[in-house]
């Protein structure tokens, strides 16, 4: 009996029919719906308590100065830009995996946040947004006597 390692249906397709080059094309457009951006949508994380939502970005190499936050009917747009340096013009990389262009991210938030105080604190490369809850959508704790 002879034992053949399992490739699952992708694997096969792509080998057989593709060159390994073709299937990382192809992975790369998919995960970015097709656009050939220089700076990736930032990673986020989306928290709750009963007090508030916290949203964490990943922003590592940028300043608080190229980012923008902007609320417009219960949409919470987080937008940046990171321009190119004076040291970088004119020079000759021979490898750039991460180049300046801009981004735009979109949150919905729900009915119960307060969008007039939601507060945002850049640091070590994170960007930390509280989004407090409405005080009717916050739990109250009744007594029992």
């Amino acid at each position: 009996m002879t034992l053949t390692k399992f490739k699952p249906a992708k694997s096969i397709l792509t080998d057989t029919f593709f060159s390994p080059g073709f299937e990382a094309l192809f992975n790369d457009l998919m995960v970015d719906g097709g656009r050939r951006t220089g700076f990736e949508t930032p990673k986020a994380s989306v928290k709750e308590d009963d007090q508030k939502f916290q949203i964490d970005l990943v922003m590592a190499g940028m300043d608080k100065k190229d980012i923008s936050l902007d609320v417009k009917d219960h949409e919470l747009i987080v937008q940046g830009q990171k321009e190119e340096t004076q040291d970088d013009k004119g020079t000759k990389f021979h490898l750039r995996e991460f180049r300046t262009d801009k981004f735009k991210r979109s949150f919905f938030l729900p009915e119960v946040a307060d969008v007039e105080n939601i507060q945002a604190e850049f640091k070590n490369g994170i960007l930390e947004i509280q989004v407090p809850k409405k005080e009717k959508a916050k739990p109250k704790v009744i007594s029992i006597k």
